[in-house]
């Protein structure tokens, strides 16, 4: 399976970047989010982690990633932002010196 075929040009050249990263430096990366769109067509926004392998002998053999699929917990987020603004909204419209609450 190759990534690139689930994600656009700028996230797997983000992506590449973040496993090159993790290859030459040998620091782990945790909490990198990007947004994939699998075969079933319906994008999916995940948070990855990824550490390098290495052989008994210290070399680099590989990667080890884990995937989690955040797309609800962006969606919750999402519709908190938006009802904290609503919020914000209607608290500013009443606190408003030109609205009237005399008859």
């Amino acid at each position: 399976m190759n990534y690139r075929q689930y994600v656009d040009r700028a996230t797997a050249d983000r992506i590449y970047q973040v496993f090159n990263g993790v290859y030459k430096t040998s620091t782990s990366v945790k909490g990198f989010e990007y947004h994939i769109v699998p075969k079933t067509g319906a994008g999916k926004d995940v948070d990855a982690s990824v550490s390098l392998i290495r052989d008994p002998e210290g070399k680099p053999t590989g990667f080890r990633g884990l995937v989690r699929d955040i797309t609800e917990k962006k969606r919750m987020e999402a519709q908190i932002f938006e009802s904290q603004k609503m919020e914000q909204r209607l608290f500013w419209r009443e606190e408003s010196p030109t609205s009237s609450t005399m008859p």
